[in-house]
């Protein structure tokens, strides 16, 4: 594949990424305060089919729970993934071997902690070249998409206030930078097209977004936080 073959298809599945028709939330919880149960309470403003993942629970806020990946009735769009590392891992390699496009990995623990943590990581990095899926994350704070409601951001961070949306795009590395972009954007008012949390950056990274929001028309700004 040449390289502008490369980036059209990039461009395609981080499409998908942020305009998901099915979402399936891996560890989405009824306990308050889980990150699985806030991220599971977001998404129920966007009008995705969504499937709830927890061999714990029969059903989450109304929808039925499926105790594993494998189990649900069709291949999800995205899967967001809110478990600890270890268990991460081993789901996302289950995610890519039933071609779920798409994969957001909010867990910690991977190559910031010692080498436990990058081999897990190198194990996620392994799985695009492998399967053709894309990683956002590990340790991603998530992504905000206000045209259409699809939030996986698990803080506060003012998202009535930013829901009419807007032709910024900010991309950013480093999760408590973005938390207080997020809060600046609400308290003052300028208009957000998108929120992109990249973590560690074990696929995709600040470059394959510069692409394709470079290319969208509705993105007036783009905004990056790097290191």
């Amino acid at each position: 594949m040449n390289e502008a073959s490369a980036i059209r298809e990039t461009n395609e599945k981080i499409d998908r990424l942020l305009k998901p028709g099915s979402v399936a939330v891996v560890g989405a919880s009824n306990t308050e305060g889980k990150v699985g149960h806030i991220i599971f309470r977001n998404l129920l403003k966007h009008p995705a089919r969504l499937y709830p993942v927890n061999p714990k629970e029969k059903e989450v806020f109304g929808f039925p729970a499926y105790p594993t990946i494998c189990d649900l009735p069709e291949k999800a769009d995205v899967a967001v993934i809110c478990l600890d590392a270890g268990k991460t891992v081993q789901v996302a390699e289950e995610c890519a071997g039933l071609h779920i496009e798409n994969i957001i990995i909010v867990a910690g623990g991977f190559g910031e902690t010692g080498e436990e943590g990058r081999e897990l990581e190198r194990r996620l990095k392994a799985l695009p070249g492998q399967y053709g899926c894309r990683v956002l994350g590990p340790n991603s704070l998530g992504v905000f998409f206000p045209e259409n409601g699809f939030d996986t951001i698990f803080v506060e961070h003012g998202d009535q206030a930013l829901a009419s949306g807007g032709g910024i795009a900010f991309i950013t590395q480093s999760g408590s930078v973005g938390v207080e972009s997020l809060g600046l954007a609400s308290n003052t008012g300028f208009g957000m097209r998108a929120f992109i949390g990249l973590g560690n950056k074990a696929d995709l990274n600040e470059l394959d977004f510069l692409r394709y929001f470079g290319a969208d028309d509705k993105t007036t700004c783009v905004a990056l936080y790097v290191e």
